[in-house]
């Protein structure tokens, strides 16, 4: 059943609400040369105009993306106020508060990177100790480099005793990592530097040898590398393998610890085994595919502990025990225990059995296990004992909000950290011993904590009949009369929910009177793997009539309507955001997408669209091609029906989402100059020397903000007002229930 309207839109403060202005005439866009490619596959006909664009370091393609930067930059430049705009997003992302990531101990001390505005990426530091009070020191600037803000750290592992931290670094959102290892003290680098050891296709990673002299690591082919008996070299962005390397020893003679005969589409997750004894290697194939553990031993011996296809996802050490998060016969997870000495799957002991939410995480220490569960939106982080499973204590969370990091503390202590669309990101610790967490000095509410917002939770009903989950953030002051805009952000890929995070884009959109709306629709993970594998490979087109469902629902209760209704895709999920404006144009005016794959019948051409078979289908299988051809945003382009309006954001080094999809989706929406009304228009800003968005320097990030609202104001028709904390806040609102309305 649909939910009433939740009390935090009950009355609207003139101030907030967004005033609908005329939206200026649509410019022409360049004009794109078709190049017909005729091509039938499984019987049906393609659209191959366009694909001499997929050529993307071809003058012609580089000069044609010129243009189309220029022509999107001259209608954006058009809307009113966007300098004031810019100006309000750059002070949300700037103002009052440093945000810790990947916090991790060495004994006292903390090792984190910090991002603090206005430097424009994160850096490494360490901090004396765990408390609000200690003190802190850089240890790795990659701004001190490079002051264009464009070299970033990808990762970092401080050794055993935290007198060397070795870190990944990139430059241009290529995530192309060389390894470099710095002195925790001096802060001076040391001779050794190692290539290839990150990719945006399959990650990397680093586990030190209990010397804290030598260390594993992943590493890709150089260029023309290959097999011997092979004239064709690897793909430099795939075969990752790992390595093992002695300090002070030339790259060139490491030798191949693991993963030769893995394949190209192999990913290894390296995770250090906790006694530094061990070595465990989590192997995922392709992305979201099957994933199997394996075990190097002292004695340099691997082995393996569990198989593709055996349902096991995460794997740790703790206590003299191999830890396993499964999900064979039990779809929400269950976490495992067997003895380290001689592991058995089959033999394992039950320790976590499957509860209500699905298990994200879990951190094995001595004597207690943490486990991390999630379900739409919403977190629970409780300890057990390791022995019996028996609980200990659920450890509490700020309301509505997300733990996005777990980290060992000392033997049983744990270091997390949470956020919320309210709450910036703080870290926490919590001690076996302790009945509340304690303070870090790490993050927290600074000046940003946004009081006049509420958060609220809805369902709305699929076509089968399914539940989807429905977030809403928005001032207490918004009212249900159908007249708000909202912007509805869609997950729906690989398996990943759409988690509570403190965003600046989505503060100043509901500061101005919108609703944001997080979609949790099938084939992300708010409802663990079942809710993924509904909408998965020749059922992906479930996410989209997810979402349209979502977008009736809305309109039914009078939170927004069709005029009034932008869709937000990021990343892989710029895919379906796309697919949804495309097939249910009624029900949206405007689309922005940052990233996503929108030619998929010819995603296979490249190394990032072949990884996404297990999540989208093969291309090989008649009914696989028809269902991705069926949801293709480039396919699905009529120029007999209306078609949304579109920005279509992209970065021309993107390795996770090629921008050759971006430029052939916004090539195909001009040319049937926005459908049946000719009206609704597409503007591409492919961002020069940059990858995915959210590896973008800060300016760049408030730009990026910054074009998406204008257009989106634009778009729906909306005028930019001075926030309240400028003005003052509107008249106070009677207080609401916490407690969610019945349902109808």
């Amino acid at each position: 059943m649909l939910r009433r309207t939740p009390p935090f839109v009950l009355a609207l403060s003139v101030v907030a609400r967004l005033t609908v202005t005329a939206a200026a005439q649509p410019l022409q866009p360049p004009p794109t040369e078709t190049r017909s490619v005729d091509e039938a596959r499984h019987g049906l006909k393609l659209n191959g105009d366009y694909r001499w664009l997929e050529d993307v370091t071809h003058p012609e393609v580089q000069q044609w993306v010129e243009d189309q930067n220029a022509y999107a930059a001259a209608v954006l430049a058009a809307v009113p106020r966007t300098a004031d705009m810019r100006a309000r997003l750059a002070a949300l992302a700037s103002e009052g508060i440093t945000e810790y990531r990947a916090a991790q101990a060495r004994g006292d001390r903390i090792f984190a990177l910090k991002f603090e505005p206005p430097r424009q990426q994160a850096f490494v530091v360490v901090r004396s100790g765990p408390d609000p009070g200690a003190t802190e020191k850089i240890v790795f600037d990659p701004g001190e480099q490079d002051r264009t803000g464009r070299t970033m750290v990808d990762w970092f592992e401080p050794s055993p005793d935290g007198s060397i931290v070795a870190v990944s670094v990139s430059r241009d959102g290529s995530e192309a990592g060389e390894l470099r290892l710095i002195e925790t003290e001096t802060g001076t680098p040391l001779a050794d530097v190692i290539p290839r050891v990150n990719q945006a296709t399959r990650g990397g990673g680093l586990v030190w040898h209990p010397d804290g002299r030598a260390f594993y690591y992943t590493r890709y082919p150089a260029p023309g590398e290959g097999r011997g008996d092979d004239p064709v070299p690897f793909d430099p962005r795939l075969h990752q393998k790992v390595y093992f390397h002695s300090l002070g020893q030339d790259p060139v003679t490491d030798r191949i610890e693991f993963g030769g005969d893995l394949g190209e589409m192999a990913r290894i997750s390296l995770v250090d085994g906790g006694d530094r004894q061990h070595v465990l290697a989590v192997v995922e194939m392709a992305m979201g595919g099957e994933r199997a553990v394996f075990l190097r031993r002292p004695s340099g011996r691997w082995e393996c502990v569990a198989d593709f296809g055996s349902g096991v996802e995460q794997a740790a050490i703790g206590g003299g025990h191999l830890w396993l998060l499964s999900r064979n016969d039990a779809p929400r997870g269950r976490v495992l225990r067997t003895p380290l000495a001689n592991p058995s799957l089959a033999s394992a002991t039950l320790i976590v059995p499957q509860g209500r939410m699905p298990i994200r995480a879990m951190l094995p220490g001595t004597n207690v296990l943490y486990v991390l569960e999630e379900e739409a939106g919403r977190a629970m982080l409780r300890s057990v004992h390791s022995g019996t499973g028996q609980p200990v204590r659920v450890i509490g969370l700020p309301q509505d909000s997300s733990v996005n990091g777990l980290s060992h503390f000392g033997a049983d202590g744990v270091l997390y950290e949470t956020q919320s669309y309210l709450r910036p990101s703080e870290w926490k610790r919590q001690g076996l011993m302790d009945d509340l967490p304690k303070a870090t000095g790490m993050g927290g509410p600074g000046s940003k904590m946004f009081g006049e917002a509420s958060v609220g939770r809805r369902t709305a009903k699929a076509a089968d009949g399914t539940e989807i989950p429905v977030t809403f953030v928005a001032l207490n002051t918004t009212p249900p009369d159908g007249g708000n805009p909202v912007l509805v952000e869609v997950g729906g890929m690989l398996g990943q929910p759409l988690r509570p995070r403190y965003d600046p884009l989505v503060r100043f959109w509901v500061e101005q009177g919108g609703v944001y709306v997080a979609a949790h629709v099938r084939g992300g993970g708010e409802r663990g793997p079942a809710w993924h594998e509904g909408a998965l490979r020749s059922t992906k087109g479930v996410a989209i009539g997810d979402l349209a469902s979502v977008l009736e629902m809305l309109e039914a209760e009078k939170i927004g309507g069709p005029g009034l209704t932008a869709v937000l895709g990021r990343g892989h999920s710029g895919t379906p955001a796309a697919a949804a404006g495309l097939l249910h144009p009624q029900a949206v005016r405007a689309v922005v997408v940052r990233g996503g794959l929108f030619d998929l019948t010819r995603k296979d051409r490249d190394a990032a669209g072949r990884l996404m078979t297990p999540e989208l289908g093969d291309g090989a299988v008649a009914e696989s091609f028809e269902a991705m051809w069926a949801i293709s945003p480039f396919d699905q382009v009529k120029g007999e029906r209306e078609c949304p309006s579109f920005l279509i954001q992209t970065g021309v080094r993107d390795g996770r989402t090629p921008p050759w999809h971006a430029y052939k989706l916004a090539a195909r929406l001009q040319a049937v100059g926005g459908g049946k009304s000719g009206t609704r228009p597409a503007l591409l800003r492919a961002a020069a020397n940059t990858g995915p968005s959210d590896l973008l320097p800060l300016r760049e990030r408030i730009a990026q903000d910054a074009e998406a609202l204008a257009f989106v104001f634009r778009e729906l028709g909306l005028q930019w007002k001075r926030p309240f904390d400028q003005i003052g806040p509107p008249a106070p609102t009677p207080p609401r229930s916490a407690t969610p309305p019945a349902s109808k």
